[in-house]
């Protein structure tokens, strides 16, 4: 914890299904708790309660003792002078009617001590909230977090929360609780209810409910019946919708002598044309023209290959190369090969005009037709 927290924690209650041992052991496990934290523990809050007069029998303790624990690693902190630790207490706040609890049976008419210990109504935490805020120096920019690591079944803090956000008494407060899975439920839909009626309450809210001047339908007036390009028109096919002489056709004609007047420039309904301004495609077709005064090859040329008979070959017979020479000599010629119909396609002026300028057949071929030139054929463009 910083100089910017506090911890608000609610020593356990004395009630008739718990004995004082118990209730001394717990408070003592609490205690040493926070002091292994490096926090002070010795800021006693008293929390007092007011009992409903309604209920003359009620045994529920009037108060409650609270920690207001800190660290101690720093000399100040923010909370030293809120109304909680200046006073030492809070309240008295009203305690909410066993009647009015959550999960109360109207039938049977009790709870057990737990329960009806561990909900002390909404007023009370919004109390306890106001406390640590009152005297609290916040500026416009700076937010106020409540914590509730560990928020009863009814989660009343956050409910608290809402309400002082809702009324405006605490604007920049937030509220982060840890709630059980089975618990979620139910308190999200007390939470989305509290919302809902304090818009309904709202004085900027609208009524719940529309009042209708009449229940009978009031007609419709059409005064606009077409536009186009900005201008509006009367369109054609309206005037063919009924026969010649009938009430309906003489009544729409009425309308339309009304819209002439009204609008005069709708009395053509013929639209203006105009012209698109999406440029045509053009078709993809091979791109002829000169490039530095390179003219492109013949396409309809026929690349000969001419032959080379075998009495043509004069060089000796050599017995000396390997199969893995050959091997490596034969893949060497297929990617040379590669590359080079790569470089035609990519490029086919530059391509060709660099294939005829320079022999580059003949080093491909030229250890096989010394090593085996029998049967073999050399290429040339």
């Amino acid at each position: 914890m910083s100089q910017d927290n506090v911890c608000h924690c609610q020593l356990p209650q004395l009630q008739s299904s718990t004995s004082s041992t118990t209730i001394l052991k717990h408070k003592r496990t609490l205690e040493d708790s926070l002091m292994n934290q490096k926090l002070d523990v010795s800021s006693i809050v008293l929390l007092r309660f007011v009992k409903p007069e309604s209920q003359k029998n009620d045994a529920r303790r009037s108060s409650q003792a609270c920690i207001a624990a800190y660290s101690t690693s720093f000399k100040t902190n923010s909370f030293s002078e809120v109304e909680a630790l200046r006073t030492s207490t809070i309240g008295p706040s009203p305690l909410i009617k066993t009647s009015q609890m959550l999960g109360y049976d109207a039938e049977d008419g009790s709870m057990s001590a737990g329960l009806r210990t561990e909900q002390k109504g909404i007023p009370v935490h919004v109390d306890i909230l106001k406390a640590y805020s009152n005297g609290l120096e916040l500026r416009d920019c700076d937010d106020l977090l409540f914590v509730d690591v560990i928020p009863n079944r009814h989660c009343e803090f956050a409910r608290a929360a809402t309400a002082c956000i809702l009324d405006g008494t605490l604007p920049q407060l937030h509220y982060l609780g840890f709630v059980r899975a089975e618990h979620l439920p139910k308190v999200h839909e007390a939470i989305t209810a509290q919302v809902y009626e304090h818009w309904d309450n709202s004085s900027e809210s609208g009524p719940k409910t529309r009042p209708r001047e009449s229940d009978e339908l009031q007609p419709l007036g059409l005064k606009v019946l077409a536009s186009a390009n900005g201008i509006i028109q009367w369109p054609q096919s309206l005037s063919e919708r009924f026969p010649q002489d009938t009430p309906e056709h003489k009544a729409l004609e009425a309308k339309h002598e009304e819209f002439l007047q009204l609008y005069p420039q709708g009395a053509s309904t013929a639209a203006p044309t105009t012209q698109s301004s999406t440029p045509s495609r053009s078709n993809a077709k091979p791109d002829f023209s000169i490039d530095h005064e390179a003219l492109p090859l013949d396409p309809n040329r026929a690349v000969d290959l001419p032959g080379v008979s075998v009495a043509d070959f004069t060089a000796q017979r050599q017995d000396h190369r390997s199969k893995s020479e050959i091997v490596h000599i034969i893949r060497s010629i297929k990617y040379q090969t590669l590359n080079c119909l790569s470089s035609l396609v990519a490029h086919p002026m530059q391509g060709w005009q660099s294939l005829l300028a320079k022999d580059l057949v003949q080093p491909w071929w030229s250890p096989l037709t010394t090593s085996y030139g029998s049967g073999m054929s050399l290429m040339r463009f």
